[in-house]
C-alpha cells in the first residue's frame, strides 16, 4: 500500500501549506505564478524540507518562463519532471501530461481538443496513476460561472485507459474528489488555492494498492 500525496496550483503560497507524510508526492502543475527563475529556486528550496521518498511534478499553464528555458529544469533538483513521461514506482505506473485547452486561460502548454486527441493516441495505454494539469470534461472542472472547462479528449483517454487514480488541478474552485462509475477511476482536483488565489484547501492523500 502506497500513500499518494496530491497537490496542485500552489501559486507560490507556501506559507501555511501543510503537506502530509506519504510515499509519493505528486504536484500537478502551477507551483508558481509565471515559472520565473527565482520562483523555481523557491519551489526547489521548499521541496528540500519534504521527506517523501519520491517527488514528482508536471508544469502547468502558469509555468510560462519555465516552458521557454530548458535549463530551468535543472533548478528543480529535488523533484522529477514527468511531463509526457512514464515512471514506475513501487509497482505503480505513473504518467504525466501538462497540456490544457488554450483560450480558457493564457499561459504555457496549450493544446486544442484535436491536438490532444492525436497526442493521447500515442500516450501509454497501461497507466495506474495519471497526472495532468487540466481536468477531464465534466469531472471536477466546473468554474464559478457554472461552465465545464475540462477536455473531452482527456476524458476519452481516461475512459479507455481506466487509471486507478487521476490527479489534476487548474480549475481552482472545483477542488475535491470524485469516482466515475464508467471507469472506476478516483479523480482528484488537488488545487490548494481557490479562485481568488487564496490558500484554502488541503493536500489530498489517496492510499493505493501496489498490485
Amino acid at each position: 500500500m502506497s500513500k499518494i500525496v496530491c497537490i496542485s496550483d500552489i501559486h507560490n503560497r507556501y506559507n501555511g501549506l501543510v503537506v502530509p507524510d506519504g510515499d509519493i508526492l505528486i504536484i500537478a502543475g502551477d507551483w508558481s505564478h509565471a515559472g520565473k527563475e527565482d520562483e523555481c529556486i523557491t519551489f526547489n528550496d521548499w521541496l528540500k524540507d519534504l521527506l517523501h521518498k519520491h517527488k514528482l511534478y508536471i508544469p502547468g499553464n502558469h509555468e510560462v518562463e519555465f516552458s521557454k528555458r530548458v535549463f530551468f529544469r535543472d533548478l528543480l533538483s529535488e523533484i522529477e519532471n514527468i511531463n509526457q513521461r512514464t515512471v514506475t514506482i513501487d509497482g505503480l505506473k505513473i504518467y504525466g501530461n501538462s497540456y490544457t485547452l488554450p483560450g480558457q486561460y493564457t499561459g504555457a502548454y496549450g493544446m486544442t481538443e484535436k491536438e490532444q486527441t492525436w497526442m493521447y493516441t500515442d500516450a501509454p495505454q497501461d497507466v495506474d496513476i495519471l497526472v495532468t494539469h487540466g481536468a477531464p470534461y465534466g469531472i471536477l472542472d466546473k468554474s464559478v460561472y457554472g461552465k465545464h472547462n475540462g477536455s473531452k479528449a482527456l476524458l476519452a483517454y481516461v475512459e479507455k485507459v481506466k487509471p486507478k487514480l487521476h490527479i489534476f488541478g487548474h480549475i481552482h474552485e472545483a477542488y475535491g474528489t470524485d469516482i466515475y462509475s464508467k471507469c472506476k477511476t478516483i479523480f482528484v482536483n488537488a488545487s490548494v488555492v481557490n479562485e481568488k488565489y487564496k490558500l484554502t484547501n488541503k493536500p489530498i492523500v489517496i492510499p493505493m494498492d501496489n498490485d
